[in-house]
């Protein structure tokens, strides 16, 4: 039965690559447009982002892709157009600057990342565009000296970021993005390792008809608000055969405008997370875009916080017709400023503040043929009748030390106004409803 299942997984996957490839093909012409041929040098010192601005503006006259080879380039913002797509050879990264000035700012639409995004890589209302290829693009964001690390903090196990001084940022927000995919048609992601982000990583914002296909997503573990991939106000989204590893979120489907995200499809990927490897939430004053119709299939998570994570806190939309199946599971408690206590499914909602409400509700969620190892229940609670219709079908769930196995905290972050006191991971078991 097992070996019958990943067969029709490689068959489902083959089938899913073999449709990317040839969304590849139509959206992105063969034509490549060579960066070295408009400037580019690709010593890891000199800077191209005028190379790549002129490779950009050559491939958007007749359809291409802005070819990256033998070397490492660095840049600010690579701006996008319509049928535009960026490939990066397997012996070529794609290097983030140092300096914020070689950055351009755009329009952020969600609230906790300030009035600008700082995307290297920036896609706005166009049409068929992406980034493929089996080389990488590097953030910067990685152990000391990384160009936007502080300092690494012992005592929290965080390197802690490096804030740019602009007017046009708040916070954490002071950072670049890998790549910001904003109101846009087509994209496809193929292939292509991300790496080091200093902020979240992979960003679709008001897009549809989006594809990631094989990509990798490798952030430091450490590294705070690195999310591998997050959705915002999204439609027709498949993301298959990925693998993610982040300190943040793996993937986060989140709600910050009116806009819906609906038809999301997640197979066969592997994840790894110290926060959640999936997380469905609502956080935005103007977050009434519901999110429905969302499968995530054939999914193995491994040495990760949280698995599952679904917790609206702030905003009217709902959360309903999801479904979570064929899915293994382990989870370990990772350090106290990690949202998440080990649970390896977590279905909750409360408000974000006394004056942030959460007025959505969670319905018809199923779970099915999960098989978990962690060290922590299962965790269902709300403050009132907000979440019906939860299935439990086939879902196994071992309690054990696992890592350090310290006592858990809270599990209702970043609600700040109520909490759980949770008991040692060894005293309960299977799910329950507080």
């Amino acid at each position: 039965r097992v070996f019958q299942l990943m067969m029709m997984s490689c068959a489902v996957l083959a089938l899913v690559y073999a449709a990317a490839l040839a969304a590849v093909a139509a959206a992105c012409p063969s034509t490549r447009f060579d960066i070295r041929a408009y400037g580019g040098v690709g010593d890891g010192r000199t800077l191209n982002t005028n190379a790549f601005r002129g490779a950009v503006a050559a491939a958007a006259t007749r359809g291409g892709r802005v070819f990256v080879s033998g070397g490492t380039y660095v840049t600010g913002t690579i701006e996008l157009r319509s049928n535009v797509c960026l490939e990066v050879a397997a012996d070529a990264t794609v290097l983030a600057s140092d300096d914020p000035l070689d950055y351009v700012c755009t329009r952020a639409i969600t609230w906790d990342s300030g009035p600008c995004n700082y995307p290297l890589v920036s896609a706005i209302n166009v049409t068929a565009t992406g980034i493929l290829g089996r080389g990488a693009i590097n953030g910067g964001a990685n152990d000391p000296p990384g160009h936007l690390v502080d300092h690494y903090d012992p005592t929290t196990n965080f390197l802690v970021p490096l804030e740019w001084k602009f007017p046009n940022c708040t916070g954490y927000s002071c950072r670049p993005k890998v790549a910001v995919f904003t109101g846009c048609t087509d994209v496809t992601i193929a292939d292509i390792t991300l790496e080091n982000s200093p902020f979240w990583t992979l960003s679709f914002e008001l897009s549809s008809a989006i594809r990631v296909i094989g990509a990798s997503i490798h952030g430091d573990r450490r590294w705070p608000n690195n999310d591998g991939m997050d959705i915002i106000g999204s439609r027709d989204v498949i993301i298959s055969g990925c693998n993610i590893t982040a300190g943040d979120d793996s993937i986060a489907i989140i709600s910050h405008t009116p806009d819906p995200i609906t038809n999301i499809t997640i197979t066969d990927c592997a994840l790894q997370s110290s926060s959640a490897a999936i997380k469905l939430s609502s956080f935005d004053s103007r977050a009434s875009g519901d999110l429905t119709d969302i499968t995530i299939s054939r999914i193995t998570v491994t040495d990760t916080n949280r698995a599952i994570g679904i917790m609206p806190r702030w905003g009217a939309a709902s959360i309903r017709n999801v479904l979570f199946e064929n899915m293994t599971i382990e989870t370990k408690f990772y350090s106290i400023p990690w949202w998440g206590s080990a649970e390896p499914i977590s279905v909750t909602l409360v408000n974000f503040t006394s004056s942030q409400l959460c007025t959505g509700q969670i319905a018809n969620v199923t779970f099915r043929n999960i098989v978990a190892h962690s060290e922590n229940g299962a965790l269902i609670y709300s403050a009132g009748d907000y979440i019906t219709g939860i299935v439990m079908d086939n879902v196994s769930i071992t309690v054990d030390t696992i890592g350090n196995g310290r006592a858990m905290i809270s599990a209702l972050r970043p609600s700040r106004r109520l909490s759980i006191p949770l008991s040692t991971p060894s005293s309960h078991s299977g799910c329950r409803r507080p």
